[in-house]
């Protein structure tokens, strides 16, 4: 690393005014090379008197014309003092480190002729401040930090008092076959409960807002995705049944509907039992 004083070469002449005195190059052959060009041109057998300002030399080449600055009452060919170089150097002076203007906003003209702006992204966690009561009500009975966060379609409706008791008898059998201490399973509907929210919803609706705030004030270690398809209204990555994911710092996992977990508890054991030592294995 060596530094050096600006000379005469006119090009790095505009970056003198604008206050530059040395350059910090890391690269020795550039640093030979810069010095060679910043010699007075006295120094140089080939170099003439008579070329004028935004000329070309040989071997030199020209300052762009966007560069040129307004004219000094000190000559251009007097050479500035050899002075230390600080130990906190400049970066390269050179045009392509100069930062670019951003692009305009792009904005899309209305109807009666006004300027109408792009929509503001929906943050995808609320804080807790602005959450309506309801949330905050059903937030109050959820186990906070469960090692097994439970999320499915049909949740809504468990929640809400519409529960099945196929779904019911499977998240006993479940819970049962997992033996995991109390306060280990929480659940969290993929939208706001009836009477809370938007109660025309659909029992099977996606409220992406409202079930990443959940997750984010709720803290679990893993949330538990049953669905048969994957609800891309949850704005998640793809992930495939039986996979797993790391998502803000939640590991996220979907697994079979519990239709279809149920089925397996009673028709095929094997996988029953599968599904219980996985599970397992995320709560250690």
């Amino acid at each position: 690393m060596a530094g050096f004083a600006l000379g005469l070469n006119r090009a790095l002449l505009p970056w003198k005014r604008a206050g530059v005195d040395y350059l910090l190059c890391e690269d020795a052959a550039h640093v030979a090379a810069l010095r060679t060009l910043s010699r007075p041109a006295s120094a140089s057998p080939r170099a003439t008197t008579s070329q004028t300002w935004g000329t070309k030399a040989p071997g030199r080449p020209a300052a762009p014309a966007h560069e040129a600055a307004p004219a000094s009452s000190s000559s251009p060919d007097r050479g500035m003092p050899a002075q230390q170089p600080p130990k906190a150097a400049a970066c390269t002076a050179s045009p392509r480190n100069m930062p670019e203007a951003a692009p305009p906003r792009q904005t899309a003209p209305c109807a009666n002729g006004a300027v109408r702006t792009p929509p503001i992204p929906r943050p995808l966690v609320l804080p807790l401040e602005r959450w309506p009561d309801a949330w905050k009500q059903l937030l109050g009975k959820t186990v906070r930090t469960p090692l097994l966060l439970w999320s499915y379609p049909e949740l809504r409706d468990d929640l809400s008092g519409h529960s099945s008791r196929e779904r019911s008898n499977a998240l006993r059998r479940l819970f049962a076959d997992l033996k995991l201490p109390k306060g280990s399973h929480a659940f969290w509907p993929f939208a706001p409960l009836y009477g809370a929210q938007d109660d025309a919803l659909p029992g099977t609706a996606c409220d992406s807002q409202f079930f990443h705030s959940g997750v984010h004030m709720l803290r679990p270690r893993t949330v538990l995705l049953l669905c048969e398809q994957f609800p891309e209204a949850l704005k998640l990555p793809q992930i495939g049944v039986m996979q797993s994911i790391i998502y803000k710092g939640v590991r996220f996992v979907r697994l079979h509907g519990l239709e279809h977990l149920a089925e397996d508890m009673v028709q095929h054991p094997s996988r029953h039992t599968q599904l219980v030592q996985f599970l397992r294995t995320l709560c250690q």
